[in-house]
């Protein structure tokens, strides 16, 4: 295993993670720390939203996460019903300038995840559609 860029361990707090609406604009959702659980957050069902992380961690030059993996744990207690489901994307990396990578169908496994952050793992770049080149992935770390 190699060696950590960054970590946030929310066992026993919030950490400065919160709880931001699909736009990322103010949600209905508040973010709340459970004891060994980690951050939580519920809806109503209609709203999607985020967990948006620590920025005095999560932002700045990541270039060196290039090629390393994004590694976390995820628990649904509950999915959307068969209904009304918006296609949002599961995770976003977001430029200070706006450029966003997005990872689709990520989170619906739950539990242990990681996924390699390259322009050969999914990612689909907010510009075009499409998969992100290199220096695309490298300009939004």
């Amino acid at each position: 295993m190699g060696s950590v860029l960054l970590q946030s361990i929310t066992t026993a707090g919030l950490d400065g993670w919160s709880a931001v609406s699909m736009v990322n604009t103010p949600t209905s959702v508040t973010a709340t720390a459970d004891s060994g659980k980690g951050v939580v957050g519920a809806d109503a069902g209609s709203e999607s939203w985020y967990f948006i992380g620590p920025t005095d961690r999560f932002s700045g030059n990541l270039a060196a996460a290039y090629n390393g993996k994004l590694m976390l744990s995820l628990v649904h207690s509950e999915t959307p019903s068969a209904g009304h489901v918006m296609r949002a994307p599961d995770v976003i990396l977001e430029a200070t300038c706006g450029h966003s990578l997005y990872l689709y169908d990520f989170a619906t496994r739950g539990g242990d995840l990681s996924v390699m952050l390259n322009e050969d793992a999914g990612w689909i770049d907010s510009r075009t559609k499409a998969a992100p080149g290199a220096l695309d992935f490298l300009g939004v770390l």
